[in-house]
């Protein structure tokens, strides 16, 4: 059942002498795909058992009899496998001398430690540029090689056996004891254990690891990211009796009426185990025992149970609940103790859809590769931990272990604080296959149908299946990521069926060969824009869809995402999808001047990268949050605040949730009139999950109020929170798992507000149009149209003359795209226009000024600008741009006033407080918020636009000084205010190269381009349709200015 008998073949086959030559003439790890494991222990589950029953229950695995072998190691490192075989020309199998080796840690990348370089590549094998090679032959003019060694105390006993475990090791590990061979793995992130009960002594051990950067197994990890080796996993050492649990099965369901458990246990035993008794105990979340079966003998190895649970708590990402189950073992008079913590709950395909626990399940998730600027792939319990956290209280409920199975802790992790889990086979081919072209056509396709490739995935599988699977987290296994299709996959399908109907598989690559259509159990697609995937069901589809990857999360991206969020609630079938990614995958390096920054491709010298493209997380690099992961968290929230009455105050309220009524948050409501907050309560609300209630809020009476009291407003804004009531493992009561606003009224009546003061002059000199009010002149250039000076109080406002702007630094998408390249038109637009300036009209009480910026295009455009300048020092700019035909899209289009660095604060009443755009403003709410300058600039790895605000009723700059420019919407305009000019980051690869600036760069516009990110490579990287800016077309925006 449990142990296949390709294992003990494996084993039966390789008895190999110290330069382990195969058949063919070559060492294991190159051209031998078929030679993947030697004396490596067959799969299994969690098997250390606990010293006590009080241990198991408060899952105190610091107290099991494991030794840890992580640590500072000696370490020797070579160029190539050639230098290595000239070291030690015959083979490893003796005592190593390393008094003069260098150290390294354990678990790292020996990238990280200062040996080799990091490459990260995406689609490309990383040696295709260097070395003329085919699969499955591996580099061998740079491919280092690194040889671990440390010693061990081991106390040896009578009946039992020594096993020694590694978690990971990438590519590939050679290890040897005490100078003898003991084994050989690959597959890099999956464990590899050997029994070296007859190897150890008593006393102190010698353990030597050889490591090489590739092996032919490189060719089957091809995966999107940093390209690094070495032991990057915990190593330990533990020892079990000679008669031991070898494995075991935990299956915690629920009956046919989804009410009562069913808990199926398995075990396989090792040893003579035959006429050993095994008992069962089932113990509730709080450690109340809840069943004591009775003692089972062991037959043939094995032992079951199948037990009833009646109403047990049902686990899901909203409510996790873990029963443990606790395994005895009886062997003359010895009493072993496993544990596995459980969750009850039945995962399944029902009339078409995904069920979990009888409700349709919507993924809400995110792809993790598992990296950190600091430790590369060798990530640590505290970085596990601060992901889950921060996907928690972002409302991601799911996560794709992109692609290759995670650390061991993070599974643990995903069941206590509730996370569902798409469980990745270690198998990624990109490089190896073409879009398009059928499977006949392409022989060099791995793995595909090939046989010699067979045996390494279903190895592959095998060991995520038996590592993972007494995981509640885990709902879906999949079979790898872009690796095209073919009969292999059939039976990694097979195999994970046979063994497992508790869950699905998955598997995106069959959506790009015809004729696998049964290799997965849901359609699976990449990147599909929104209004083509929302037409999946006119098909009449027997399977559900996800999107495995979408949302590519790029420098300033996921513009757009509420529409495929809405579109999961909308279509049944359309069962939600995972964002790329999670966190940014760079480095934390030095310059040459010592100075820290994060590198990315090419900051290594490793030639052949695909530079920034690995920068696509919702946190940064750092696990702070971007901008990106707050229009996640309020797109993925379980609720929706759908409507509102402000005549009677009734409030309509969407509970998306699946298992959890409202009545567990408190909901916080406040009434804004324009930026003055005049009422707030909060109230408890009952609705059952998948339904809609209509609550009423007393704001009603309180807006009634103010009007009666004659009090004037524009507008008001009522928001909306809910509150968690109760403490919970990722957050403390009252924190928001929901918000919303509604808003109502109207600002258009400030375009006729009239200013009061005194009149105004208008004067001329040679050079210069002047107008002059009681405190306050401002120039105007009669030679160059330049608006150039506003003083107010002796102080001058303006750094240099006021430009039309019709550009933005790059975006990820927009280089992408390649509409940067499309639209560079518009770069210099509007520092190269030509500007003119009338003399000056007196209309009633205020000057009126006509600009125009002729700009130099390929046909006419015109940015035409009204200035009216009012008694009270107040400006107003009535802006209209004239396209001319055929000009492609603009970036964005407005003014650009620069102002002295000393005006290095704002306050804003509209959208924030994080940056926001027309595309991606969701969870940006309209309220008054308040920034340094400094702090608006968002630290993508690559300098691009960001800190935008859209809906900006009022903009007021404030210098140290006591100075301040306040910009009006009139309605609303957007905005933005940095210590750079687009050209400034456009300029610049790495955060690092911005120097200090000297002014701060507010930009007022009528729009600026969304951010787009459907992905980052192709037309659909722009920003959809009704988020661009047509050169042809013709806007208006308008917009007062009073310097104070």
């Amino acid at each position: 059942m449990l142990h296949t008998a390709a294992y003990k073949k494996m084993e039966e086959i390789f008895t190999m002498n110290s330069k382990l030559l195969q058949e063919n003439g070559f060492m294991p790890w190159e051209q031998n795909p078929e030679c993947f494991r030697i004396n490596k222990r067959a799969p299994h589950s969690d098997i250390i058992p606990f010293p006590s029953l009080e241990d198991a229950l408060s899952w105190n695995k610091a107290a099991r009899r494991v030794t840890d072998l992580n640590g500072i190691w000696k370490f020797r490192y070579f160029e190539n496998p050639d230098q290595c075989d000239a070291a030690y020309p015959e083979g490893l199998e003796m005592v190593m001398d390393t008094h003069n080796w260098g150290h390294i840690r354990v678990p790292a990348n020996w990238q990280m430690e200062g040996y080799d370089y990091p490459q990260y590549v995406n689609v490309k094998y990383p040696w295709e540029m260097t070395e003329d090679i085919m699969p499955p032959e591996i580099p061998r003019v740079y491919n280092p090689v690194g040889i671990y060694e440390r010693s061990f105390f081991a106390e040896k006993k009578d009946g039992e056996r020594m096993y020694l475990r590694f978690e990971g090791i990438e590519s590939c590990g050679e290890v040897y004891v005490n100078g003898s061979f003991v084994g050989y793995s690959e597959g890099s992130f999956t464990p590899a254990e050997y029994d070296i009960t007859d190897y150890a002594v008593n006393g102190e051990n010698q353990l030597v690891v050889k490591v090489l950067r590739w092996c032919d197994g490189s060719w089957l990890e091809d995966q999107d990211f940093w390209r690094l080796s070495g032991i990057f996993r915990d190593v330990a050492l533990y020892t079990l009796p000679e008669v031991h649990i070898g494995d075991w099965k935990v299956d915690a369901l629920l009956d046919e009426n989804y009410q009562d458990g069913i808990l199926n246990v398995e075990a396989a035993l090792e040893g003579k185990a035959d006429g050993c008794r095994v008992r069962l105990e089932l113990y509730s979340p709080k450690g109340r025992q809840l069943l004591d079966s009775p003692e089972t003998e062991v037959k043939d190895g094995k032992a079951a149970f199948s037990l009833q649970v009646e109403t047990p708590w049902q686990w899901s990402a909203e409510s996790p609940v873990l029963y443990t189950v606790v395994l005895y073992l009886e062997n003359e008079g010895e009493e072993t103790i496993l544990a596995a913590r459980c969750g009850f709950r039945t995962f399944e395909l029902k009339d078409g859809l995904m069920m979990l626990n009888n409700k349709r399940i919507v993924f809400k998730g995110a792809n993790r590769h598992e990296f950190g600027a600091e430790f590369g792939r060798a990530i640590t319990r505290e970085a596990m931990l601060k992901d889950v956290l921060a996907m928690k209280r972002n409302n991601i409920n799911a996560v794709r272990t992109s692609h290759y199975p995670n650390h061991p802790y993070w599974y643990e992790l995903c069941d206590e604080y509730g996370l569902y889990v798409i469980d990745e086979t270690n198998l990624e081919t990109h490089g190896s296959w073409t879009y398009g072209v059928p499977e006949e056509e392409q022989p060099d396709m791995l793995p595909g149908s090939n046989p010699r490739w067979t045996g390494a995935v279903l190895d592959r599988v095998a060991d995520m299946y038996y590592r993972d699977r007494n995981h509640p987290s885990v709902l879906i296994w999949s079979l790898g990521n872009e690796s095209f299709c073919g009969t292999n996959f059939r039976k990694m399908a097979d195999f994970l069926r046979t063994h497992d109907s508790t869950r699905l598989v998955h598997y995106e690559g069959q959506c790009h060969c015809q004729g696998y259509e049964d290799v997965t159990d849901m359609i699976s697609t990449m990147y599909t824009p929104v209004e083509q995937w929302v037409k999946y069901e006119d098909t009449n589809p027997e399977k559900p869809a996800i999107l495995c990857e979408y949302a590519h999360a790029m420098g300033n991206s996921c513009g757009s995402l509420i529409k495929y969020t809405e579109a999961f609630e909308k279509y049944p079938k359309l069962q939600g999808g995972f964002i790329w990614d999670f966190v940014d995958q760079a480095i934390l390096t030095k310059d040459r001047n010592g100075k820290d920054y994060l590198g990315y491709g090419g900051d290594f010298g490793e030639g052949y990268t695909d530079g920034i493209f690995c920068g696509n997380g919702l946190m940064f690099a750092d696990r702070t949050e971007t901008p990106k992961i707050k229009e996640t968290r309020i797109c993925y929230q379980n609720m929706k605040f759908a409507d509102v009455d402000w005549e009677t105050g009734e409030v309509t309220i969407c509970n998306r949730s699946l298992f959890t009524d409202l009545s567990a948050y408190r909901f916080v409501w406040t009434l804004v009139l324009d930026e003055v907050s005049c009422a707030q309560g909060s109230v408890d609300v009952k609705c059952a999950p998948g339904e809609t209630v209509k609550v009423r809020l007393p704001f009603a009476g309180e807006l009634k109020k103010w009007k009666e009291a004659g009090r004037s407003c524009l507008e008001a804004f009522l928001n909306m929170e809910a509150q968690l009531k109760e403490d919970t493992a990722w957050a403390r009561a009252g924190y928001a798992v929901a918000k919303g606003q509604f808003i109502t009224g109207s600002r258009e009546s400030l375009l006729t507000e009239k200013r009061e003061g005194s009149s105004l002059k208008v004067t001329e000199n040679f050079g210069a149009l002047i107008i002059t009010g009681s405190d306050f002149e401002y120039r105007f250039s009669k030679r160059s149209g330049d608006f150039y000076s506003i003083r107010r109080g002796g102080k001058e406002y303006l750094k240099a003359p006021l430009e039309c702007n019709f550009w933005r630094a790059s975006t990820d998408n927009d280089r992408g795209s390649k509409q940067s390249y499309r639209s560079m038109i518009w770069r210099y637009a509007g520092a190269n226009a030509a500007k003119w300036t009338n003399q000056g009209k007196v209309s009633g009480e205020a000057v009126e000024v006509e600009m125009k910026f002729i700009l130099p295009t390929t046909s006419q455009a015109v940015m035409e600008t009204k200035i009216t300048i009012r008694p009270d020092g107040s400006i107003l700019f009535d802006n209209t741009y004239k396209g001319g035909e055929n000009l492609p899209d603009i970036p964005e289009a407005g003014l650009l006033f620069t102002l002295p660095e000393s005006f290095d604060r704002f306050e804003w009443h509209g959208r924030g407080e994080h940056e926001n755009y027309i595309d991606r403003n969701s969870s940006a709410f309209v309220g008054t918020y308040r920034s340094k300058v400094a702090d608006r600039m968002v630290p993508y790895l690559m300098p691009q636009e960001c800190g935008n605000m859209t809906g900006v009723r009022r903009l007021t700059v404030m210098s140290r000084c006591g100075a301040s420019l306040t910009f009006t919407g009139i309605p609303e305009v957007e905005a933005n205010v940095l210590p750079y000019t687009p050209e400034e980051m456009e300029l610049a690869a790495h955060q690092k190269d911005l120097l200090p600036s000297d002014k701060t760069v507010v930009r007022i516009n009528y729009r600026q381009t969304g951010v787009g990110g459907d992905d980052t490579w192709s037309l659909n990287a722009r920003a959809h349709e009704e988020f661009r800016i047509k050169g042809d077309g013709t806007y208006h925006f308008v917009f007062e200015v009073k310097p104070e």
